[in-house]
């Protein structure tokens, strides 16, 4: 009897003691997601006492007094201190915020690895998802726009070209997870492709200014990194997903996105839906730059594929714009396998699509005081993206983490237009496939050193194809088409391919806490063959063209890190090896003819940038300011041209001027980048970002591309509840003797007009307000109300065909389960 009472006493001291220990068990989630954060180092004051949560995010503090002060860090966040008695009180739970601080901020761009933003000297911005869902951002040019130093330009309602100091369309590189998305006919002027990118896809987006030495080619306004959501192996919660619906009242948005995320001990896997109509976009109505018809359509083209219409239509509302609807949609699987704890496997699978896009500017183009065109759009830009990819982490002298990516795109465009004088459609269809291999390594070879290296091979083959059909028309219906009429293709009709081998290694030193220096070099060389045969309309002197280039580009940084303060230099070079577009594009536009150019040479940007910033009161005010100069050699333009003698040609039934890329002699772009982030208060942040820059050519002229200067300016209050954020843009006005009149990138007719001389003005500034309200329901679902262009105002972004929405009213609901 005695016996079994001792051993249920033991058994029952047991459990208490077992329930006792369990019960200090403290669970740390993120404030904005509430997923538990493993890997969250957790000390006391004196460092004695070191502790790390596991994959659910759960510590036991059970070794820790009462009274003791507890501090818990994680890279990815910002470090907070409790006592053990508040974390008791809170039931035992304790949330980590990302950080506001524009040191801390780690960073995957820059050297193809992660980085600390306080060891990175050139300037950067970081957007994650959960920033780009309190924006209630539409489409992925608009969180572009609302980033310091950034503009965007928009030909077309399903538009968004990012202008990066001064530098814009090929010349800017777009990554997608790791992969270059520039391809072998990505042109200079205006390109749109970064809408095919939906946000809601986006774990964060990361921009580099200034070329790269370890991107190379196209980067010489920088380097624009969409990285999508990855799944997370033997996360705690199997099966998890988010829901977002949006709507929308000037742009008559209806947007959708679920994704659905399962994770098990070995292996996860992500699937996404996204998709979004636009209707036809509602200007704004208060005209504060005093031009009444400035954007006014007062009549259009109604025709479509179908719909068959002699003569343009009243507009019924004058604050609509016509011919800007669209429509986009995405589908992506990302699966990861975790073949041993150094090993993962990652198969990335992407398909991005629009519907048919009415080009705008052209569908408002007048000749002879007529529309011109009855039909102009682009077909669906279609991306399909398969890229599978391995990583190991070996720790050894000279290779710490191996990554190799491989990837294979097919991107699919095409141009189809129609006058109104004219029975017959024309087609130009572009199919370019992309083959890219890449390897990067990273390596500590020294106590204070780092090394990152790597290797990419990239092929791109081009087919082009052309061709009208004559349309059969019964009262407005268009029941067929018949016959194959002869268009000159896009680019050269044989096939062209385009090739680059590149090798690249960026070694960083630290001497001690306070100085550190970079040394970056690139090797690349470039292939390039075009064919042509049975040219009609444009008679070249030359049937093939084989062009190959090589170009070294170094790079080299200096950080000086005294107290709360980082002072950066940084010397580099870049260059941008004609493609296809460059070398063997025949279109005209507006009246002038571009011709292929084999003669075509590279051209170099040399960049020198000083960065400081500096963090005063325990990090309550932050401030940065950078100062650039770039000088380009051989910059490529649109220059007349003479070709067989003759500057001038009969072209599709209109006497055109002849026009080629070539290149000119140097050019210069020099600006300033300010910022300041202001935290009063845990809850309030207010940051404020000012952007100028100017550019000119060797002989004077204003260089293309370079926007206003720009003042954005954010104000956000966030508590546990809700979240309200108000953002102020200005833009300053463009003057006429600022713009590049010859080349016609800068859109200078798309300025309004003098009404007695009819000379162009320039752009006008403008400015909005918008507002945000974000209130979180409950931790899983969240109701997000925004105004966008509050004061309704009439405002285009500079070089832009299409004004921008009105007063928006946007309604969004988002939820996790």
């Amino acid at each position: 009897m005695t016996r079994n009472w001792r051993k249920r006493t033991a058994v029952l001291l047991g459990m208490l003691a077992w329930l006792g220990i369990r019960a200090q068990d403290v669970k740390v989630v993120d404030y904005e997601t509430k997923v538990p954060v493993g890997g969250v180092t957790v000390y006391n004051e004196t460092r004695q006492i070191v502790l790390h949560t596991n994959n659910k995010g759960i510590v036991n503090l059970r070794i820790f007094k009462p009274e003791d002060t507890l501090y818990f860090s994680h890279p990815d966040y910002e470090t907070v201190r409790y006592t053990k008695k508040d974390i008791i009180a809170n039931r035992y739970r304790v949330e980590l915020y990302r950080p506001f601080t524009m040191l801390h901020t780690v960073v995957l761009s820059v050297s193809r690895s992660e980085k600390e933003k306080k060891d990175i000297s050139r300037q950067i911005a970081v957007v994650d998802r959960a920033e780009i869902y309190k924006q209630l951002a539409s489409y992925t040019p608009g969180v572009l726009e609302r980033l310091p130093g950034i503009t965007v330009q928009r030909t077309q309602g399903g538009g968004g070209s990012p202008i990066i100091r001064g530098l814009e369309a090929n010349r800017v590189l777009l990554v997608l997870d790791g992969v270059r998305m520039n391809n072998a006919i990505y042109r200079t002027g205006h390109l749109h492709n970064s809408i095919t990118i939906e946000p809601t896809i986006l774990e964060r987006l990361e921009v580099i200014y200034g070329p790269s030495a370890i991107y190379g080619s196209d980067a010489l306004g920088g380097v624009i990194h969409f990285i999508t959501q990855t799944p997370v192996v033997n996360n705690p919660k199997e099966m998890s997903g988010t829901v977002l619906g949006r709507f929308a009242t000037a742009t008559r948005e209806a947007s959708f996105h679920f994704s659905l995320n399962v994770s098990k001990p070995r292996w996860a896997s992500l699937t996404s839906i996204s998709y979004s109509d636009f209707g036809d976009i509602r200007m704004g109505t208060l005209r504060l730059h005093g031009f009444e018809d400035w954007g006014i359509v007062k009549e259009y083209s109604d025709n479509t594929a179908t719909y068959f219409n002699p003569e343009p239509v009243v507009n019924a509302d004058l604050t609509v714009q016509p011919n800007t609807a669209y429509k986009q949609y995405g589908v992506m699987n990302k699966t990861v396998f975790e073949l041993s704890p150094r090993t993962l496997l990652i198969f990335d699978t992407q398909f991005h699509s629009t519907s048919d896009i009415p080009r705008f500017d052209k569908l408002t183009e007048y000749k002879d005081g007529k529309l011109k065109y009855a039909e102009w759009r682009y077909g669906p830009m279609e991306l399909f993206f398969f890229s599978p990819r391995a990583e190991v982490k070996t720790e050894r002298q000279w290779l710490d983490k191996a990554k190799f990516i491989v990837s294979y795109q097919r991107v699919r465009e095409s141009r189809i237009w129609r006058k109104f004088t004219d029975s017959i459609r024309r087609y130009r269809k572009e199919k370019v496939h992309i083959l890219t291999l890449n390897t990067d390594f990273t390596a500590s070879p020294g106590r204070h050193d780092h090394l990152d290296y790597g290797a990419e091979f990239v092929y791109n083959r081009v087919l082009s194809d052309a061709y009208g059909r004559l349309l059969v028309v019964e009262g407005h219906r268009i029941t067929a088409e018949t016959g194959e009429y002869y268009v000159p293709t896009r680019y050269p009709n044989a096939g062209s391919y385009y090739m680059t081998f590149a090798a690249y290694a960026n070694w960083e030193h630290r001497f001690n806490r306070r100085h550190q220096v970079a040394l970056g070099m690139r090797a690349t060389q470039t292939y390039l063959k075009a064919k042509w045969k049975d040219l009609q309309l444009v008679d070249l002197p030359f049937q093939s063209v084989l062009i190959n280039n090589f170009a070294f580009t170094p790079t080299f940084h200096y950080i000086y890190s005294p107290e709360h303060w980082k002072i950066s230099l940084t010397l580099g070079s870049g260059f941008r090896s004609p493609n296809v577009d460059d070398v063997g594009k025949i279109r005209e536009k507006k009246g002038k003819l571009l011709v292929p150019n084999v003669n075509l040479r590279p051209e170099y940007l040399y960049m020198g940038e000083l960065g400081i910033r500096n963090s005063i009161w325990n990090g309550v005010v932050e401030w940065q300011a950078y100062v650039y100069y770039n000088l380009i050699t051989d910059y490529i333009q649109r220059k007349p041209y003479v070709l067989n003698g003759f500057s001038q040609i009969m072209y599709d039934g209109e006497m055109v001027d002849i026009y080629a890329n070539v290149n000119g002699g140097k050019a210069r772009i020099y600006g300033t980048d300010v910022a300041l982030i202001v935290k009063p208060h845990p809850h309030i942040r207010w940051q404020t970002s000012y952007h100028w820059l100017k550019g000119r050519k060797e002989n004077g002229e204003p260089m293309p591309s370079i926007p206003p200067a720009k003042w954005l300016s954010k104000l956000s209050y966030k508590n546990d509840f809700f979240e309200i954020l108000g953002i102020f843009e200005y833009h300053a006005f463009k003057p006429l003797d600022e713009y590049d009149t010859e080349s016609g990138i800068d859109n200078l007719d798309q300025s309004p007009q003098d009404p007695i001389t009819g000379e162009y003005l320039g752009f006008p500034a403008w400015h909005t307000f918008d507002l945000a309200f974000n209130y979180y329901l409950t931790h899983n679902l969240t109701l997000s109300v925004g105004v966008d262009n509050i004061f309704d105002i009439h405002y285009k972004r500079f070089a832009s065909a299409v004004s921008e929405p009105g007063r928006n009213l946007k309604i969004q609901i988002s939820g996790r389960f």
